[in-house]
């Protein structure tokens, strides 16, 4: 049985490495849920180029979102000629921006399920709209048990 697989958007990340409220409880557990070998996150490769600073652009903001990006659980997938005509395509029917469209292509054109982001606008207009079976868009949500230690 292969991995689960969920798509996060670069707004996702970003609000996890800045550590704003509304990300930590639902992607800290998602995350510890993919260091535990149970779902992958796959990311764009247009988010490693969107994520360029976290609260500032120092070597330690830097660091932080080089040592995201090479995490085990994290899936780069390239933007190819696909994606970018997906996207296109995107852009033209639900008036998105190029960038979000590339995020929602990303998920179509591998079979992702679920995008997880933070842009209400993305989720407006893009939720349970496309693909077989359709790609919920959604904000963060932890889906597993929670674990109680020591048990």
């Amino acid at each position: 049985m292969a991995t689960p697989r969920r798509l996060w958007c670069s707004c996702t990340i970003i609000d996890y490495l800045k550590g704003e409220a509304r990300a930590a409880e639902h992607c800290d557990a998602i995350l510890a849920q993919a260091e535990r070998g149970e779902l992958e996150i796959v990311v764009s490769a247009l988010a490693a180029a969107e994520v360029a600073k976290v609260n500032d652009a120092s070597d330690e903001a830097e660091e932080l979102i080089s040592e995201f990006f090479s995490r085990f659980y994290v899936v780069v997938a390239n933007v190819d000629v696909r994606v970018a005509r997906e996207a296109r395509r995107i852009v033209r029917t639900y008036g998105l921006k190029p960038l979000d469209a590339v995020h929602f292509a990303t998920a179509l054109v591998h079979g992702i399920g679920v995008l997880e982001t933070y842009d209400d606008e993305m989720i407006r207009k893009l939720d349970r709209k496309e693909g077989d079976p359709r790609v919920t868009v959604r904000m963060p949500l932890y889906e597993g048990t929670a674990r109680i230690p020591g048990f």
